[in-house]
């Protein structure tokens, strides 16, 4: 009970009543004289800590960032935002406090408030599907029980199963977060990696070049609890000096984050996110890493911070508009030109583009990933002429993250105009255009009536359709508006067992 609303409700209601029965308590037993625990020498100095600790959250964590949309609703735990078209209400939480409490004056401490007169937290959102721009919350169970009972109208079942009768198409999208099925991307770079080719030693082959996906270097380098950001770009630029002690010159490509298609890519990814953080190079780290890489932003200001870092020690740097695959394989094989490079990635979607686009004739190319290194060149020449003409298409067909150009049309596509829709988070696939249900399982009508369904008091008889069933009193059978042949009333009707 005391997780309920009336188990809150009945120790609000109470608590004014024990505090003199508390009060009396301590009076009669001197409890009140001698000094509190939390007032002494050891608490308050937990205390001043913790506070310590709390003003250097907040640092990084700025409530006033002046930068911070004003529209915006932000939780700093979770990153999680909400726009002023949302019914999340939080911000007004005292003001609802107060009217609820207006309002359970005089009442029995065991009733209890509709969840619409509630704070709506941030939780509160989810995707909920719009019908003719109305948010309904569809479960498919729900629509197939409703579709039993109308097959007592006028619809028939092969016209109600012509839809999907789900929010979205699970053939695309995923039951468990509604998002798209993810592909197995790693299935191509398995076979191709283990089963046509085998690892080699480059430990003392020299490359000329050595190109870094950035995204995948974001991920390789251990935060230590207490360092400060300029501690943390340093600790990448070691490991990236580690990783090119063999090359002559190191290329680091970056992601640009703006926004594109693969944002809902980026959100499946993210499992615990947090607000946009502000960073200095003297301002000490408090959020785990995997919680701030998830954030987009933020990893736009740690790439800002390692640029600069990387440039003074004469590593090149590049930051990409959208994707960085491109660029990774654009840099790799205009340097593949004039002398051996190699690539550490272990995106599948780099090493199909560098097996499609090497050419025979250039220097050699190695692609290294944590299982070991490769000469592409290798991987190409086991695949046959034809797989490798329809290698880019089958892996784009089977599900990647890359999206190509069609012929005939601008390089340059608007993601809205192709399936996408723009939303607080970025670009998300639009689920389907077509009405997921028939209107009548949509719009579902069943009465309550005590009378005999004769006049337009009746829900069923007001929108013209019979009563079935699923009516509470009348059950389709005894009343005037019901869908069998024999009279006005149900002690003439004839059931067929």
């Amino acid at each position: 009970m005391r997780h309920s609303d009336s188990g809150h409700k009945c120790w609000v209601l109470t608590l004014n009543h024990f505090s003199n029965v508390n009060q009396r308590m301590e009076e009669s037993v001197k409890k009140h004289a001698p000094l509190h625990r939390d007032l002494g020498k050891t608490q308050m100095k937990r205390d001043a800590e913790a506070i310590d600790l709390a003003l250097q959250w907040f640092e990084e964590n700025n409530p006033f960032d002046l930068d911070r949309d004003k529209e915006l609703l932000v939780s700093f735990s979770t990153g999680f935002r909400s726009t002023g078209d949302d019914p999340v209400n939080a911000e007004t939480a005292a003001e609802i406090g107060r009217e609820m409490e207006n309002k359970l004056d005089g009442q029995s401490v065991t009733s209890t408030m509709e969840v619409k007169s509630k704070v709506q937290a941030l939780s509160s959102l989810r995707k909920i599907p719009k019908i003719n721009e109305k948010k309904i919350h569809l479960d498919s169970l729900k629509l197939f029980n409703r579709l039993i009972i109308f097959a007592q109208r006028d619809m028939t079942v092969e016209t109600s199963l012509a839809y999907e009768l789900t929010p979205f198409p699970l053939s695309l999208f995923s039951n468990k977060d509604q998002k798209l099925n993810k592909a197995n991307k790693a299935g191509f770079s398995k076979t191709s990696l283990k089963e046509l080719t085998d690892p080699l030693d480059l430990t003392n082959q020299s490359c000329s070049t050595l190109v870094v996906d950035g995204g995948w270097l974001l991920y390789m380098v251990k935060w230590e609890q207490g360092q400060t950001w300029q501690e943390i770009a340093n600790s990448y630029l070691s490991y990236v000096q580690c990783l090119g002690r063999r090359s002559q010159k190191t290329i680091v490509v970056f992601d640009g984050y703006s926004r594109s298609p693969k944002d809902h890519d980026h959100i499946r990814r993210t499992k615990k996110s947090c607000c946009d953080l502000q960073i200095r190079p003297d301002m000490i780290h408090w959020t785990p890493r995997a919680k701030f890489l998830d954030n987009t932003n933020n990893k736009s200001e740690l790439i800002h911070l390692l640029f600069s870092t990387f440039r003074k020690h004469n590593i090149t740097v590049e930051q990409c508009d959208n994707d960085a695959d491109t660029s990774i394989v654009r840099e790799a094989l205009a340097t593949a030109t004039d002398d051996s490079v190699e690539v550490r990635a272990e995106d599948a979607d780099v090493l199909v583009m560098l097996v499609h686009h090497i050419p025979s004739t250039n220097h050699p190319l190695f692609f290294t990933t944590s299982k070991g290194s490769y000469d592409v060149r290798r991987i190409r020449k086991a695949f046959s002429e034809r797989e490798r003409c329809y290698l880019l298409f089958c892996h784009a067909f089977t599900g990647c993250d890359t999206v190509s150009a069609i012929a005939g049309q601008s390089m340059s596509l608007n993601p809205s105009d192709y399936g996408w829709t723009l939303g607080i988070h970025g670009y998300e696939p639009v689920p389907t255009l077509d009405p997921v249900a028939p209107e009548e399982l949509l719009q579902f009508t069943s009465c309550n009536c005590n009378g005999d369904c004769s006049n337009r008091r009746c829900s069923c008889k007001r929108n013209g359709v019979k009563c079935i069933s699923a009516c509470g009193v009348c059950k389709g059978i005894s009343c005037k508006n019901c869908g069998h042949d024999g009279g006005e009333s149900g002690e003439d009707s004839e059931i067929d067992s």
